[in-house]
């Protein structure tokens, strides 16, 4: 997957997300109109999948956190989630 497409489908999941109006000034003191996240996140990492959206994600969100999920196929077929490493803060 590119990087345009990636971070297209990021972007588009950003937009999803709850935000409130925030107003701040610049050090300049100007006034800047803008959204604050009204929501604690954490990124899950699929192992194997080449992490492809994982810098984009610690990018954008600097202190969430992020797990790992191994997901395997077990001997009928079925998805077996094997190593869940998910953080609980």
């Amino acid at each position: 997957m590119g990087p345009v497409l990636r971070d297209g489908i990021e972007i588009s999941a950003l937009d999803e997300l709850p935000y409130s109006l925030k107003t701040i000034e610049t050090p300049g003191g100007h006034k800047y109109d803008g959204l604050q996240l009204d929501a604690r996140i954490c990124g899950v990492e699929i192992v194997r999948a080449g992490g492809a959206m994982r810098t984009s994600f610690s990018r954008v969100f600097v202190d969430a956190p992020v797990g790992k999920v191994l997901i395997q196929t077990s001997e009928i077929g079925e998805p077996l989630v094997s190593f869940p490493v998910v953080s609980t803060s």
